[in-house]
This record gives structure tokens, sequence and C-alpha cells, in this order.
């Protein structure tokens, strides 16, 4: 007997700006339609993402508007997932130890979501540079052992705390444009599995930035923490970037949702891209239609895959 469907999420930016999804379903589908429509397209979660800063004052707002948006979309029938965008002194850069504002500003995001959502996703540390031409080594490794510190320190939070909360740690996309002065921790394999630190879950496999670090960092084409996985960012990548919409065609990326089920952590996914691509021109005025249309196929392709992992 198989098991039951994964949570099949689709990504929400309204708590950060207007979100693509909203506004060509909401437009058409007001009230309780949108949720109704996207339920019998087979999407059973919202991944929403959210800005924090680490600034008590501005944080609290936001802290707010996060948990009305969770209850929602709860009330409304969907699971939830959490995705904050953390910035300034709430960026894992920035985690000196338990005293820091990232530090505080993770607890009370941990607080916050406990017991209320299915996984609470974070980006490991990253850093906008001053100059190109500099030596990267000293900078990945400090930024590699800040990442490590943060999710240390969550981990240990939730444990201790006996919360349910599943933080994860995302798969970061490599810097591949020579003009772009910026680093990410994360975004070789060896350096997710140093985050994880021989845990045995706490990942989110973003397909995209892991097929950009085959791609440009020479990653292996399997990733060895697939049985760590337990959120996928689904998402394909092409010539012209990041975040292109899957498809049948998408064969790496299948691929690798095939073997994180069959790994036995995978609980839920987010197809993670800006649906306004899969409309074509002619349909650009009545876009819904092909929206839920790409997310019903897209959605029953992967319950296949799944099915046939789990063989």
């Amino acid at each position: 007997m198989s098991k039951a469907k994964m949570i099949a999420a689709v990504k929400l930016d309204t708590l950060r700006r207007p979100s693509a999804l909203w506004e060509y379903l909401s437009t058409t589908s007001p009230g309780p339609a949108l949720p109704a429509a996207l339920q019998q397209a087979g999407v059973s979660g919202i991944e929403l993402s959210c800005d924090i800063y680490g600034r008590p004052d501005e944080d609290n707002e936001r802290f707010k508007a996060i948990k009305q948006e969770i209850r929602r979309w709860q009330d409304l029938g969907f699971s939830v997932l959490l995705h904050p965008y953390a910035h300034s002194q709430a960026d894992p850069a920035a985690f000196t130890g338990p005293a820091s504002p990232a530090a505080a500003t993770l607890q009370q995001m941990i607080d916050l979501v406990a017991g209320q959502v299915v996984a609470l996703t974070y980006h490991p540390a990253e850093t906008y540079l001053e100059e190109a031409g500099f030596d990267p080594r000293p900078y990945r490794a400090r930024y590699l052992e800040a990442s490590k510190a943060f999710f240390r320190y969550g981990w240990e939070y939730i444990e201790k705390s006996s919360l349910d909360v599943t933080l994860l740690c995302e798969t970061a996309c490599p810097v591949v444009r020579a003009d772009m002065v910026r680093l990410r921790s994360g975004d070789r394999p060896e350096e997710v599995q140093a985050i994880l630190g021989g845990r045995k879950k706490g990942i989110c496999l973003d397909t995209g930035h892991y097929l950009l670090a085959v791609r440009h960092l020479g990653a292996g084409d399997i990733p060895p923490f697939l049985a760590a996985v337990n959120h996928m960012h689904l998402h394909d990548v092409a010539a012209v970037g990041d975040h292109q919409p899957l498809s049948p065609t998408a064969t790496q990326v299948l691929t690798y949702f095939r073997l994180a089920v069959a790994a036995g952590g995978l609980k839920s996914y987010t197809l993670e891209y800006n649906l306004n691509k899969v409309v074509p021109e002619a349909e650009k005025e009545k876009p819904e239609v092909a929206v839920l249309n790409h997310l019903r196929e897209t959605i029953t392709l992967l319950e296949q895959n799944r099915l046939q992992a789990e063989q």
C-alpha cells in the first residue's frame, strides 16, 4: 500500500511583495474561489516567504503579519511552510553566539511557528564583498562557520525546548556571474554536510541550485545528503537563469525527487518558480486556466514519480 500523498506546495510572496499567483488568480477568482481552485489542482500546501532584519521594532510587526497569514491559510485547509529571508543582523552571517541579534531573531521565529508549520527553511550565510578580485577562501571559511553555528543553535534550541519545529537549511545558489561580488556558503555539497553536522535530517534541497553547483562548481551529479532531505524546492534551470518551470523534460530534477523519496525523509515539496512563466502569450488576458492546468499536470507527474520511487 502506498503512502499518502506528499504535501504539494506553491510559494507565495505576499508578505514581501505582490505574488504572481495571487495576482493572476485573485483578479478573476476572488475570495474562497482561489483556495478551492488550488486544492482542485492538487495543491495542499502554501510556502510563505518573509523578510526579517534582526531589528526588534520592525520585526515584531512582521511577526504579527506572519502569524496572521499562517492562520489564514490554515483556516482555508492548507498546510503551511515558512521561508524567511534573513537580512542584516538576522542573517546567519551575523551570528556570533547566543547573545547576538541573529540568535534572538531565530529563537523568536522558532517560537512563533512551533506546531504551526510543516517546515521553517533558512538560507545559510551570505555576504556582499567590497571589490572584485578578492581571495574568497578566508571569507568562505568564516561564513561557513557562522552558518554551522547558526543552525546548530537553532536545532539545539528546538531539541532542548521540545518544540515541534522542523528547521531546514536550504542548499544555496552558487554565484556564477563574474561581475557579482557576492559569496554564499552552503552552495557546495561538502558545506551542506558540514552545516548538517552529522544530523539525520535538516536539509531543503533546492534542485535548481544543486544543478547549478553541478554545472559550475563540479559538484557530483547525485547529492550525497539525500537521506537528510525533508523538503524540496523544485524547479529547473536554463542557460538564461534559475527558477524555471518544471516539466516532464526536467529529467534530472525528477531523478533527484525520486531519489529523495526513496531515501525516506522527504515530506513535502514546493514548486518554486513564478507561475506566469507557464502562461502562453495568447492567454495573458486570462492566465488562471494555464496556471491551474500546469499545477494539476505537474503535481500529477510528481505523484507518479513518487509512486515509482516507493515500489
